[in-house]
């Protein structure tokens, strides 16, 4: 069985490689290093967020006051957010077979509103609008993303 990390990690990975904008070299993007550099204290699968830990000019990496080609680091991606889930959604085709509700500060997701015993099962997978980051959702909602 699956734990939750797991199936968010899935489902994440999923949704990075059917959006490329997910993996372009920009701010909020996270990278892990492939290269050792004691001098510099930076080490073999160091994590860094660009525009947090890191800047990207280019075709290179700035880190602690020094270049570094961006063939040095491999790209991890940026966080799919609710706008990601949508599209991603509409890639997989499978949007159409999905009613989403928007009311208030949360957005339902279930399948075919006619059928009533599985909108009772599901009723419960609501996207918290106040938290914008797939990882902050609720373990159902991953798990019935993930499926």
């Amino acid at each position: 069985m699956k734990t939750h990390q797991e199936k968010l990690n899935e489902l994440t990975t999923e949704i990075r490689k059917s959006i490329p904008r997910l993996m372009e070299f920009s701010d909020g993007c996270e990278i892990i290093s492939k290269i050792e550099d004691c001098y510099n204290d930076i080490e073999i699968e160091s994590n860094f967020i660009i525009g947090k830990n890191a800047k990207f000019y280019g075709e290179d990496i700035f880190i602690g006051g020094y270049f570094y080609s961006t063939d040095n680091f491999t790209i991890i991606g940026h966080e799919p957010l609710l706008n990601d889930v949508l599209q991603w959604l509409s890639i997989i085709s499978r949007f159409d077979e999905y009613c989403i509700n928007c009311t208030g500060d949360i957005i339902e997701i279930h399948e075919d509103e006619n059928d009533r015993r599985r909108w009772f099962e599901i009723q419960n997978l609501k996207w918290d609008l106040s938290k914008s980051k797939l990882s902050e959702q609720s373990p159902e909602l991953i798990n019935f993303l993930n499926n």
